[in-house]
Formats: structure tokens, sequence, C-alpha cells
């Protein structure tokens, strides 16, 4: 039980930091798209 938790954490982390990437991504083509 206690390593399914873990693995289960390890992803909710990993997703996270992805779509915080994600984010990032997405206002950098913000910026592009306005200053075109």
């Amino acid at each position: 039980m206690d390593k399914k938790l873990e693995s289960y954490d390890k992803t909710i982390t990993e997703l996270k930091q992805k779509s915080e990437e994600a984010e990032l991504d997405i206002q950098l083509l913000k910026k592009l798209v306005v200053n075109l």
C-alpha cells in the first residue's frame, strides 16, 4: 500500500512540474504572438 502511495505521489509531483513547464511555454507563445 505504501509503495503505491509513494509512486502516486511521485506521479502527481511530475504532473505538476510538467503543467508548470507547459504554462511557461504557453506564456512564451503568447508573447511571440503579441510581438508578431
